[in-house]
């Protein structure tokens, strides 16, 4: 079979840049400087579905810089970004991997399933990496089990985060859930509303979420209501 004629170094590169933006999926080249300081993260190379997605050109990504991860990624999936950086800065040279939502252009987020891998060392360090995200959303025919990774997911993390709550840090979870007050909880377990306002704060820490609804929202995935 004959090569691929390229006629001038601009043929060839128009060739491969064609071949990166047809890939179904979003692929990043990074740099980090400091892998102790996430901020040194930067994108500095993404084909064209990358920019289409996000809603971003080129020039904004680069001048948000690490502000960009923090805003695109989902809160609860970073630790996916970090261990990934972990092991990289470990001086690991393998393909590390994890499922992610990332926000899109309309704001709304979307899963993901990533894996990083090392292109450029220096001084013995990784300093390039290539990520290359596809979209699960979009698997239609595996769409079904998808879904059902997903929610398997979601599963086993809120059953871990589950164990970290006390017997009446449960019962106060089960009480908000169902749509009562703090005063009414106050009632039905003999304490006063101070105490019910500490434990709420300490299960929004504990669980790692935002506010009261969350907290509904939480009960109603793992099942408590």
């Amino acid at each position: 079979m004959n090569s691929i004629p390229f006629n001038t170094p601009e043929e060839e590169a128009k060739f491969y840049k064609d071949v990166l933006n047809s890939i179904h999926g979003l692929i990043t080249v990074n740099q980090i400087e400091d892998f102790n300081d996430a901020p040194s993260n930067l994108v500095l190379w993404s084909n064209q579905k990358f920019y289409d997605f996000s809603g971003c050109t080129r020039e904004e990504v680069l001048a948000r810089g690490f502000e960009f991860f923090a805003e695109t990624i989902h809160p609860e999936d970073m630790e996916v970004v970090e261990a990934s950086l972990k092991k990289i800065g470990q001086g690991e040279n393998v393909i590390y991997g994890g499922m992610l939502r990332i926000r899109s252009k309309k704001g709304d987020y979307h899963w993901f399933l990533g894996n990083v891998a090392v292109m450029e060392m220096k001084k013995g360090m990784p300093c390039r990496y290539v990520v290359s995200i596809l979209n699960l959303e979009e698997l239609q025919d595996t769409r079904n089990q998808v879904v059902q990774l997903i929610r398997e997911n979601l599963q086993l993390k809120n059953q871990l985060r589950l164990r970290s709550l006390g017997k009446r840090q449960l019962e106060i979870v089960k009480l908000i859930a169902n749509g009562n007050t703090d005063k009414e909880i106050s009632g039905k377990l003999s304490i006063s509303p101070a105490t019910v306002k500490t434990h709420r704060h300490n299960i929004i820490q504990k669980l790692q979420l935002k506010n009261k609804a969350a907290i509904a929202q939480f009960a109603a995935e793992t099942g408590l209501v």
